[in-house]
């Protein structure tokens, strides 16, 4: 019996090993976007599979500028894999227009607040900055 369950636990835990980890990163204030860029590339490299999505909101969209200091270092993330949406809304509030912020970032014409959700209700696990 302790054999069959030992089995059944390896086999239970190769196919979670084999799923990737599903993470939703969350900022909205500028001066912790150091702390993403670190928390991202540490998990990057912990986890060979790893699916992340970051939503940026508020003050923090402002470092996706093409003029930042960190726009090469979030076109390194996503050259990694890593899925960046801003809040269309946050767009407006910060008066900035899709051609200042970096190319392939995704517009959330829904809203930062709705697609935390959406990812949340697709399994991926939440992390705020």
């Amino acid at each position: 019996m302790k054999t069959n369950l030992f089995f059944l636990l390896l086999i239970f835990s190769s196919v979670a090993l084999s799923e990737p980890l599903k993470v939703v990163f969350h900022i909205n204030e500028f001066e912790k976007a150091n702390l993403l860029i670190f928390s991202i590339n540490e998990l990057i490299h912990a986890k060979s599979l790893i699916d992340i999505k970051l939503v940026m909101h508020g003050s923090s969209i402002l470092k996706l500028s093409k003029n930042d200091s960190l726009r090469k270092k979030f076109e390194r993330l996503m050259k990694q894999g890593v899925e960046i949406g801003v809040c269309s809304q946050a767009m407006m509030q910060n008066k900035l227009k899709p051609g200042m912020i970096i190319d392939g970032v995704n517009f959330l014409t829904q809203g930062g607040l709705i697609r935390i959700i959406q990812l949340q209700n697709q399994g991926y696990r939440y992390i705020k900055i």
